[in-house]
């Protein structure tokens, strides 16, 4: 723990949470010198959205994200559970399989929310927990209800930042209480052809007026661009069809530049794969010899799980074939993108790894102890299963 947040202890007790036992809580820090931050405060930053736009994100105090976390693994298995599946965070492929469905015979239609997160107020999540105090207190505490990174500190009236594990579900609930609640009070029952994933809305049709109505209604900012009703057109989940059919355009995120980090490769590789399944062979060439020379070693593109290349110029060469009777299967030599991280050696870094609630998602968590050196993309052949 490096500060303390008097507010959290009404969920867990952090002196329990952050420390062993007693003797870790006595020798390891003196909790009672740490400063105190009642409320939090979250650090505004910007991270790339697509080439020519920013993503406002906050970061959270190391010591609330965990609580997040906690509160977030609970709502990710009990909503979609409580909803039928209708809400979902996890799996996009219920929506993408009902864009598919709707673009031919349109009884769906699809609604994207511009600055969703930013947009979901405090007032409307305490309406939507009013019946449920004890939770809602949960959820207050758990959120920083100031940021910094202006000339001076800034109170919160929306809910919470991207940043914040809990603005994804709670979120997600409050576009799902709203068009059913607007569904109710319009037609006289619920609806079961509303999903929600994240900011991605799918409603039926003949309610497509009535749910953007009751969304801008609490200041929500519908996404013309990317709502649709009336054509065969739909786009929701990362899947644009039309009539039946998949019509995604191919979208470069990053600009790399010789510098670059690991992740950047990465996108312009993905790039170039995507332009070569499309039968754009020459473009994707040329977006390949646009990268610095260590890393252009025979590439044809980016395959699953960030292996290079994956389109080998040799792979029928029985030298890059071999069989691992250890492991009892064929093994091809290719590449592989990596990026070095410097972990700091400190107690906390360790202690977070043994907490029983982080699950994939530890790397949020993580990211306060962790710093990544400015240049650390590199190309290291290894063995992998075909």
């Amino acid at each position: 723990m490096s500060t303390y947040h008097p507010e959290l202890d009404d969920i867990y007790p952090q002196c329990d949470l952050f420390y062993y036992n007693d003797v870790h809580f006595v020798e390891v820090n003196n909790f009672f010198d740490l400063p105190i931050d009642k409320g939090g405060t979250s650090k505004i930053c910007f991270v790339p959205k697509t080439t020519t736009k920013k993503r406002t994100i906050a970061i959270e105090p190391s010591e609330k994200m965990v609580y997040q976390q906690i509160l977030r693994r609970w709502l990710y298995d009990a909503i979609p559970r409580k909803s039928c599946g209708r809400v979902q965070f996890k799996d996009q492929t219920q929506n993408q399989k009902l864009v598919r469905k709707s673009s031919v015979d349109k009884k769906l239609s699809t609604i994207d929310l511009s600055s969703a997160s930013d947009r979901v107020s405090l007032y409307l999540v305490r309406l939507l927990f009013e019946d449920n105090p004890s939770f809602l207190e949960y959820l207050l505490k758990a959120r920083c209800t100031k940021c910094s990174g202006f000339s001076e500190e800034i109170n919160l009236r929306k809910f919470a930042s991207q940043g914040n594990a809990l603005t994804f579900p709670v979120e997600a609930m409050v576009f799902y209480s709203l068009l059913q609640g607007r569904h109710t009070g319009v037609f006289g029952s619920i609806s079961h052809d509303i999903y929600v994933y994240g900011d991605d809305i799918i409603v039926p049709t003949y309610f497509y007026q009535e749910a953007i109505e009751v969304l801008e209604s609490f200041w929500l900012k519908v996404n013309w661009d990317k709502s649709f009703s009336k054509s065969h057109f739909r786009e929701s989940c990362g899947v644009d069809c039309f009539n039946g059919y998949e019509c995604q355009p191919l979208r470069l995120k990053t600009i790399h530049n010789h510098n670059c980090e690991a992740t950047d490769i990465s996108s312009v590789l993905e790039f170039s794969d995507n332009l070569f399944l499309s039968g754009y062979w020459k473009a994707s060439e040329v977006l390949i010899q646009s990268l610095p020379k260590r890393f252009r070693r025979g590439l044809k593109g980016l395959a699953d799980d960030g292996l290079l290349p994956s389109y080998p110029l040799k792979v029928n060469n029985t030298r890059f074939i071999r069989y691992n009777y250890d492991l009892q299967r064929y093994e091809m030599k290719t590449e592989v993108l990596r990026s070095k991280v410097i972990v700091r050696n400190n107690i906390n870094t360790l202690h977070m790894k043994f907490i029983d609630m982080i699950d994939a998602d530890y790397n949020d968590i993580l990211l306060p102890f962790t710093y990544t050196p400015r240049y650390t993309a590199y190309i290291k052949s290894t063995w992998l299963s075909q």
